[in-house]
């Protein structure tokens, strides 16, 4: 695990108030999605570098607050590829790359009684994208999330739970190129994009405690 994301994971945790985990009703979904989008601009070439789509496991951990409302931990990973697109290139794979997604925010469900339970979502946190092969350098740039959907009950304390989610990750580019994965043996991938977009679409099994 890379020190950046290590330091990341621990500061989203330590932002958990301790008594919320002392409290009942501790709800816990494995995830899995399908993710898609995410597209970069190089620099020099005016290439198109784009990362494919495909699945992605994560997990939502929920604490509750009273009234709908609940804090909620997300962590999502999606192993895909960076490719370049361009007039010269055809969706040609330059390395392997895991997306990862670590965020806090809350949940609100507006309607929380009966089987079926819509809600909003709302999460900021990091964005780690961790190269392959490991020779080059990982990134940990800051994002924020927004989503919805709706948790299905067949008992008070198991259901599924169905959403989807838009993530924004800012990669600060200067103006000038930012060079966003370099190696020691002269690989440099330079972007000028101020930000990129990814979709998902998540289904799991929730469990509350």
């Amino acid at each position: 695990m890379k020190p950046g994301w290590i330091v990341a994971m621990s500061l989203i945790l330590a932002a958990v108030p301790l008594n919320l985990c002392r409290t009942v009703e501790l709800e816990v979904t494995p995830l899995v999605g399908y993710t898609f989008g995410g597209s970069f601009e190089e620099t020099y070439s005016g290439t198109d570098l784009d990362l494919d789509e495909g699945v992605s496991l994560g997990a939502a951990i929920d604490f509750p607050l009273g009234q709908g409302r609940q804090v909620e931990l997300y962590y999502s990973r999606q192993p895909t590829e960076l490719q370049a697109d361009g007039p010269l290139l055809s969706e040609e794979a330059l390395f392997d790359l895991d997306v990862h997604y670590i965020h806090i925010g809350g949940t609100y469900t507006w309607h929380d009684e009966g089987p079926v339970r819509p809600f909003v979502a709302g999460t900021l946190g990091v964005t780690h994208l961790d190269p392959e092969p490991s020779g080059l350098d990982s990134r940990t740039r800051f994002s924020l999330g927004l989503g919805g959907g709706a948790r299905v009950f067949a008992t008070e304390h198991i259901g599924l739970r169905f959403e989807g989610r838009g993530f924004v990750t800012l990669i600060d580019d200067d103006g000038g190129g930012t060079v966003f994965f370099s190696d020691p043996g002269g690989l440099s991938v330079a972007v000028s994009s101020d930000f990129f977009a990814q979709f998902v679409f998540n289904a799991g099994v929730f469990f509350r405690f």
